[in-house]
């Protein structure tokens, strides 16, 4: 599962991807049907292909079926993990000094098909956009003892989140969710969203 942040150029990042390796995007449902035909335009405009979230995007199970049989079949599938979310809906995770909430998805379904995480990042170094793709995260079988599914996804989204975090403090600029709503709440201290 490449998972790339919301840097720089990163829907070309994932069309020059696919020109080398055939590549799935994971597209997640809106009540905007705008939203869904502009992404889901761009995504074939590129050659790319799509698993849109169903409407039914609430059901775990069939969320991530489409996603595990692309895996499954031997695809290479693309998820955005830095999408912020409300404390109890997502796996905690340290990032800038606080504890925010990242989606469970990307760590579930690599849980579920067996497959790692390969964080991708792209940036600019003068004129040339730079794509780096950093050592891929397994997402471990925990026992219940040591804390389960549960604890398996945290330690996998704490691996990536580091990664970002990395990144972030090296670029910072490149970065397109700094104004994104949920993440301005995030960096007011909103405890909806974030633990300082």
């Amino acid at each position: 599962i490449v998972t790339p942040a919301h840097v720089c150029n990163y829907l070309l990042t994932l069309a020059r991807l696919n020109q080398n390796v055939p590549i799935r995007v994971y597209l997640r449902w809106s009540e905007d049907e705008r939203k869904i035909e502009m992404k889901r335009a761009w995504c074939e405009a590129t050659g790319l292909s799509v698993i849109l979230e169903p409407a039914s995007a609430a059901d775990p199970t069939s969320r991530a079926a489409a996603c595990v049989e692309a895996l499954r079949e031997g695809g290479v599938l693309v998820m955005t993990p830095d999408i912020a979310q409300k404390r109890g809906k997502g796996v905690p995770v340290r990032l800038l000094g606080r504890e925010v909430y990242l989606p469970t998805g990307p760590a579930s379904i690599a849980m579920l098909a067996g497959a790692p995480l390969v964080p991708v990042f792209g940036r600019f170094n003068g004129d040339r956009h730079v794509i780096t793709a950093s050592a891929p995260i397994v997402v471990e079988s925990l026992s219940r003892a040591e804390g389960g599914r549960a604890e398996s996804i945290r330690r996998a989204m704490q691996e990536w989140t580091d990664r970002f975090e990395q990144f972030l403090r090296t670029c910072p600029q490149a970065w397109f969710l700094w104004g994104d709503t949920r993440w301005t709440r995030v960096f007011r201290g909103d405890t909806e969203y974030c633990v300082l």
